[in-house]
């Protein structure tokens, strides 16, 4: 999941040739380990670097492979707010943060992998969530954020429509930045 810099169809744009870049590396390269995800990130980086890097264009995200089979997720974090887990409550993971793609290449980047046994959904979210205002004009903040998907847990009320939802009814006019929302849930 990725947030290009700027806003409108040019940050669209650059969006649709990420896509472009993407459909390539898949048609003429393995994605299935984590050393061919850090790969690909690498060269998406010197891409973007390339392609936009004079023109102060980068993007914000975070790329993930999961190995069903080892029952691990690797996440390379590339300027990301930190993903949510749930296991009981819902917590923010550490995991180590690298540059946004297309400052500087080249750049290190980082593999963090972690284990999906133990928790129920993960969240990954771009950084509008916590720049949204709330009524009394302080940012949402990521506990803020916290606060609404445990209220929505606790009341059974949990789902990404009934998030999304929540956010629009008690936060529309507030928003700072463009929102996204990406969730994998275990199956039961």
């Amino acid at each position: 999941m990725l947030d290009v810099s700027g806003h409108g169809v040019g940050a669209a744009l650059v969006g649709f040739h990420l896509n472009f870049l993407t459909q390539q590396w898949i048609a003429t390269r393995p994605l299935a380990e984590q050393n061919h995800l850090l790969e690909y990130v690498k060269w998406i980086n010197a891409e973007m670097e390339q392609e936009y890097g004079q023109m102060g264009i980068f993007l914000s995200g975070i790329f993930g492979l999961c190995d069903e089979e080892k029952e691990q997720l690797h996440l390379i974090s590339t300027g990301s707010p930190p993903p949510v887990v749930q296991t009981d409550s819902f917590h923010t993971i550490e995991i180590k943060n690298s540059l946004a793609l297309g400052v500087i290449s080249p750049a290190n980047f980082s593999v963090n992998t972690l284990t999906t046994k133990t928790w129920k959904r993960i969240i990954f979210f771009t950084d509008g969530i916590y720049e949204i205002q709330t009524p009394s004009k302080e940012m949402l903040s990521i506990p803020g954020f916290l606060k609404i998907l445990d209220k929505l847990e606790k009341d059974g009320l949990f789902s990404l429509v009934n998030l999304y939802n929540r956010i629009a009814k008690e936060y529309s006019y507030r928003f700072e930045d463009d929102v996204t929302i990406f969730m994998l849930e275990k199956k039961q």
